[in-house]
């Protein structure tokens, strides 16, 4: 009878004692594999944060890419001199010009006529009275390409003579003065309106000559909403 409760007693003991190494090797167990994904998650939670800081890095040295780029594209085209333009200067420089459907598309030679016309009519107060009194006036490339780009959004495809009384040699255009007459193109009844994206410029051409004038016809000129550069002069 002794022996046998001394066996239970044993029995009892071994089971105890495999159910307590049982528990603590499954808390252990839990403990590591809990420790191993809190691991992982603060891992890949840092791994996405500089995934995201790289890729910002990376957005932010596009754009001053970009802007380089840019910057060193002007500088290779002798530094474009771009300048401000008056709603009054945009009338009086294309007031007799001929009309357009895309100021970005104008040939090389129709936007070297519109910027003679208007240095040689001393129209554009940033060179107002360049050379005054001189026969021949020099600008450098840039200048040149600084007027067509403040009037068009871009500069020219090439820089080249435009006839005898504008010539380009060495990056620098050389202006030659010329009489246009005694007909003085005059911009009267002058009004802005918007449209789809658009301020026009309206206006009513005359010629003025010997103190008599005659209408021409009326027009309007386009300006980007956005950039303010000119998109189009069309008769009305």
């Amino acid at each position: 009878m002794k022996k046998s409760i001394k066996n239970i007693i044993i029995i009892i003991l071994m089971v105890s004692v495999a159910f307590g190494v049982y528990y603590f090797i499954d808390k252990v167990g839990n403990k590591i594999r809990w420790g191993t994904a809190t691991e992982n998650v603060v891992e890949n939670t840092a791994n996405d944060e500089i995934a995201e800081e790289t890729s910002e890095n990376k957005e932010q040295d596009t754009e001053k890419d970009v802007e380089e780029l840019i910057e060193n594209k002007q500088t290779e085209s002798n530094d474009i001199k771009k300048i401000e333009l008056s709603d009054e200067e945009i009338v009086d420089i294309l007031i007799d010009a001929d009309p357009f459907d895309s100021g970005i598309e104008l040939s090389t030679e129709k936007k070297l006529a519109i910027v003679y016309n208007a240095l040689n009519e001393n129209k554009i107060n940033a060179y107002k009275n360049r050379g005054e009194g001189q026969a021949k006036v020099e600008y450098s490339a840039g200048e040149i390409n600084g007027i067509v780009y403040s009037l068009f959004g871009v500069a020219l495809s090439e820089n080249k003579s435009y006839g005898t009384s504008f010539e380009y040699k060495d990056g620098k255009y050389i202006l030659e003065h010329s009489d246009r007459g005694e007909s003085v193109p005059v911009a009267k009844n002058i009004e802005n309106d918007t449209a789809a994206g658009t301020m026009y410029i309206n206006y009513d051409l005359y010629m003025s000559n010997n103190g008599k004038e005659v209408v021409v016809g009326s027009y309007a000129i386009g300006r980007s909403n956005v950039t303010s550069f000119v998109t189009c002069k069309k008769e009305m």
